[in-house]
């Protein structure tokens, strides 16, 4: 064989052997893409839904918050002992011990630690079955003080009663708190996990689903707790192998800014209402009581005066209606036609005209301590023979020493028949019950400043309040810096706040220690350090900020609204200057009411 053909043979051989090689190399390249690709995509799918269960999560719990804080706020449907704006419901029966229909639904009782937490009360929300990205059911865990129980008192000063500290140690290491006082917390308890004790959580059963271990980790329930110590502590950390749950809370502010809002709304559609009434009934406003909120009679006639308490002249209060006499006449122009008589100041005033008696008649009656509270006007009285008289009127005035003059006017008419009328006497406001829970049980109103201008107390004299006459008026100072002239302001307390002008040692304003019914009465806002004592002197300085604590009764008398701040969360609702003869609007900004 040639050496050319050799060569040539040897040339056609050589050339595939390269191109096998190269192809192989390409073939394990392209391997070895398409296994990074492939594990890339699997991490970013894992990711990917790590997100999504991760934003799962916390939009569950978020629309949990808020519905609970709808419930604070709204809470005046159901049941007697409800409408008290600021309790929470219990957490939910349990899978073991509830019918299936029943589930969601919040126990009537929950202060012990078997069953102060427990699983969201969805359906008592009305939320749907909310989960987490990990499909687990809430959990929800409350401070015994915030039950929707009628035997507690819910109102600005109460404080909640959970810990979240960042380790499962109690009582938490300093440096480790993540926040105190806590007044509810929502969880998100993710998958089971092997707890740092070595526990791995079952939820194989309807009695293992009930059990708070299955299910959260690093938590500590106070079995001593009650109303008067800090309950309970959860872990609040970054997710670890033998921790994995998430949780929102509710603090006293996320719930007080609901809450405060409601109660301004029922100031404004309640009592504002009331006093109005009172107003156009007696022509004056009533005497407030002293500012004390440690006070649970609110009696004004002890000391009388146009800025303090509402004059619930409760229990014990030394206000006490009555015809301030026994005898009375009854008139037709200056002849006497009748009189009037009753068996002891509380009992009914008869009143005995002889026939013939035809034309319109009066009577001018008293009626003691009508100024020092809420009192309903005096009724029609009842008639015998009732076709004698055709029609009744009254118009009354107040006094500065709180006695009401009453004169009725009666179209009588009968020829040959006597005439008797039967006066009830006016009975004091009983604001009491399902409507005013809130107000009285609750003890909002140790939280109100009732404010008049001395011209609109009873006794007042000329110049009065009116929109003509502005000067007269109170003066709210709206928060866009108008003003507006007012008869009667209502200033709600909030939440204790930073004092602008403190003392030494008292930054924050302090409240008294309350309620004393408790078995173990606890500070509620207690302030160490701080030496100044809590009296009459300085109830005003804590309770509420700027011009709303002055103390001014002497026109001209301010009162302001305004933007939240860390010195500053006073609510203001008022009723406008008035005419004669028209009833004054209620107002409020619209932002707060």
């Amino acid at each position: 064989m040639s050496r050319r053909r050799e060569a040539s043979l040897a040339r056609g051989h050589s050339v595939p052997i390269a191109r096998q090689r190269g192809a192989a190399l390409m073939a394990l390249l392209a391997l070895i893409v398409a296994g990074t690709a492939f594990l890339l995509v699997q991490k970013l799918n894992a990711a990917s839904t790590q997100v999504d269960r991760e934003a799962q999560t916390r939009k569950a719990l978020l629309q949990a918050k808020q519905a609970l804080l709808a419930f604070a706020a709204l809470d005046d449907t159901v049941g007697s002992n409800m409408n008290r704006p600021g309790s929470l419901p219990c957490p939910a029966e349990g899978l073991a011990t509830t019918a299936r229909k029943d589930w969601g639904t919040a126990l009537a009782s929950c202060g012990s630690t078997s069953n102060r937490v427990g699983r969201l009360p969805w359906k008592t929300l009305g939320l749907p079955e909310l989960t987490d990205g990990s499909g687990e059911y809430l959990w929800y865990a409350l401070s015994p003080r915030f039950r929707d129980q009628a035997s507690l008192e819910i109102n600005a000063d109460l404080r909640g009663q959970i810990d979240l500290c960042r380790v499962a140690s109690k009582p938490c290491p300093s440096g480790e708190s993540v926040a105190s006082e806590v007044v509810a917390v929502i969880f998100a308890p993710g998958a089971p996990v092997t707890t740092s004790g070595g526990y791995l959580q079952n939820r194989s059963t309807d009695t293992a689903r009930d059990d708070v271990v299955n299910y959260l980790e690093g938590y500590s329930l106070d079995p001593t707790a009650s109303l008067s110590a800090v309950a309970d502590q959860f872990r609040a950390g970054p997710a670890e192998e033998r921790f994995n749950d998430r949780l929102i809370t509710i603090t006293q502010s996320d719930l007080l800014e609901a809450t405060e809002n409601a109660v301004a709304a029922r100031l404004r559609t309640l009592i504002l209402p009331r006093l109005s009434r009172y107003y156009a009934d007696w022509g004056a406003f009533p005497y407030a009581a002293p500012f004390n909120p440690t006070d649970t009679v609110l009696d004004a006639k002890l000391a009388p005066t146009t800025q303090g308490m509402l004059p619930l002249a409760m229990g014990a209060a030394t206000m006490s209606l009555g015809w301030k006499a026994l005898l009375y006449e009854v008139k037709q122009g200056a002849a006497t036609v009748g009189t009037c008589t009753a068996a002891s100041a509380t009992d009914e005033l008869v009143c005995d005209m002889p026939a013939p008696v035809s034309g319109t008649v009066t009577l001018s009656v008293e009626v003691a301590d009508v100024g020092f509270g809420l009192v309903e006007p005096i009724q029609p009285g009842v008639a015998s023979p009732a076709v004698a008289v055709s029609a009744q009127a009254f118009a009354a005035s107040l006094h500065a020493n709180g006695t009401a003059t009453v004169v009725a006017s009666l179209s009588v008419s009968s020829a040959t028949t006597d005439v008797q009328v039967r006066f009830a006497l006016p009975q004091k406001s009983t604001l009491s019950g399902f409507t005013y829970n809130w107000l009285v049980l609750n003890r909002w109103y140790q939280q109100i400043l009732y404010a008049i201008p001395a011209n609109l107390a009873p006794g007042g004299t000329a110049p009065q309040c009116a929109t003509t006459a502005p000067t007269n008026c109170l003066t709210i100072q709206r928060r866009d810096g108008s003003t507006a002239a007012a008869s009667v302001a209502l200033v709600l307390a909030g939440r204790p706040v930073l004092r602008e002008s403190p003392p030494a040692g008292c930054t924050v304003q302090i409240r008294p220690a309350w309620p004393p019914m408790w078995t173990t009465p606890w500070d509620q806002n207690p302030a160490p350090g701080c030496a100044e004592p809590l009296t009459a002197a300085t109830y005003l300085q804590n309770y509420f900020e700027g011009v709303n604590n002055d103390a001014v009764t002497t026109l001209p008398v301010t009162f302001k609204e305004g933007y939240r701040s860390p010195t500053f969360n006073d609510r203001v609702v008022w009723l406008t200057a008035y005419d004669a003869g028209a009833t004054p609007r209620m107002e409020c900004a619209p932002w707060k009411c």
